[in-house]
């Protein structure tokens, strides 16, 4: 992975559509691209457990057809992210990167990403 959108909107999907549905509506919606079911995965999940509860998916896109056009975005070297992006989504990335597939925010016990990688999640989801 070499380098990121970043987008402070999360996206949310209405009752009845799958997460791939969801990616490729506002794939179409927010950056104007066409993207393929088959060319989306999932890279990471992290479960923020700072109070919101919430559960974040974050997807990679293998490729897209049209020419990106979302005013609001802007590409960046994994190792130089902008320092007005939420933190868990910068965590998330950094995680990413280095190969795990889940993690919680903040990062939950003493022992932090050792922890995880301890459990066998980083196996579990990297399969």
């Amino acid at each position: 992975m070499g380098t990121v959108r970043t987008n402070p909107r999360p996206a949310s999907w209405p009752t009845g559509r799958t997460i791939v549905e969801t990616a490729i509506r506002v794939a179409s919606a927010e950056a104007g691209i066409a993207i393929r079911a088959e060319n989306v995965s999932l890279a990471h999940v992290m479960h923020d457990v700072s109070g919101s509860g919430r559960i974040a998916f974050f997807l990679t896109v293998s490729g897209w057809q049209g020419e990106y056009a979302s005013p609001d975005a802007r590409w960046f070297p994994v190792g130089n992210l902008p320092t007005n992006m939420l933190d868990r989504s910068r965590v998330a990335l950094r995680n990413y990167a280095e190969g795990m597939r889940f993690s919680t925010y903040p990062a939950f016990g003493p022992a932090g990403p050792a922890l995880l990688l301890a459990s066998g999640w980083q196996d579990a989801f990297s399969a």
